[in-house]
């Protein structure tokens, strides 16, 4: 594993008090990665970072891909893990505690929020700007935005619309499961308070990462604007993941399924 952190004339700033932290997931689909990155890069607000993980590609172009970025944005730090854990989120797990530990020990602070992204998706470049004043004006731990819906050719097939108004509620998360990690950002303390991601149910880590928030009596505040492309693939559901959807869903009623939070 490697995770690089590096001082660029004019970065020691965002190096050292980042305000916030994009965890990037990466297997064999460098064509895909290369644009993730890229809508990362533009953002308009600068005092970012992000960690990309890879998880042991196959394809040598993903790295290519990795150097790249990491070389031209210092922003941007490669974590290459030399296996693969049991799923994705015990990887994701690993990155953020990798991350945390170096940044205490290089005494820097910890970023103030996290944001997610798979290699295959793509933010808006006012993501940051938008869901961090969000977070700011409604005095939230958590923000949601909405998405677009694409195929594997980045061609649009519609838009995933979240909860009208100013907060998602308990109820609304369980009718819909409408939630995309790539849609989210939260704050540093919560979830650290939370702990960790569910390693159980890794379909729903997003899901299960909201009623949780929510459970600990939280608000999270939402907006309609489209944000994030969240890229469907063919075949996406699989066989495997279809016959284990009902045990999941009965985990997550074991779990979470209780609740006094409105």
């Amino acid at each position: 594993m490697s995770l690089a952190y590096k001082k660029v004339a004019g970065m020691e700033n965002n190096r050292e008090n980042p305000i916030i932290t994009f965890f990037v997931t990466s297997y064999n689909r460098p064509e895909y990665l290369d644009e993730a990155l890229s809508s990362l890069h533009n953002q308009t607000v600068n005092n970012w970072e992000a960690v990309i993980t890879d998880r042991c590609s196959d394809d040598p172009r993903v790295r290519d891909v990795i150097i790249k970025w990491c070389e031209e944005d210092p922003r941007f730090m490669p974590f290459f893990l030399r296996k693969v854990g049991r799923n994705l989120p015990s990887d994701i797990m690993l990155a953020i505690k990798t991350h945390q530990k170096a940044m205490t020990m290089l005494g820097f602070k910890q970023p103030r929020y996290y944001s997610f992204l798979d290699d295959d998706n793509r933010k808006a470049y006012t993501f940051c700007e938008v869901m961090l004043d969000l977070i700011a004006q409604t005095e939230t731990d958590m923000a949601v935005c909405a998405s677009t819906t694409i195929d594997a050719g980045g061609h649009l097939i519609g838009i995933k619309n979240q909860k009208d108004g100013t907060y998602l509620s308990y109820g609304d998360l369980l009718k819909t499961n409408i939630i995309d990690w790539g849609e989210i950002v939260i704050s540093y303390d919560l979830f650290h308070e939370i702990n960790e991601l569910d390693q159980d149910i890794p379909a729903y880590i997003d899901w299960i990462l909201a009623l949780k928030v929510l459970q600990l009596g939280y608000k999270i505040s939402s907006t309609q604007a489209i944000l994030h492309d969240y890229r469907v693939h063919p075949g996406q559901l699989t066989a495997r993941h279809s016959r284990r959807i009902p045990m999941w869903i009965d985990e997550v009623k074991r779990k979470y399924g209780k609740s006094s939070t409105n």
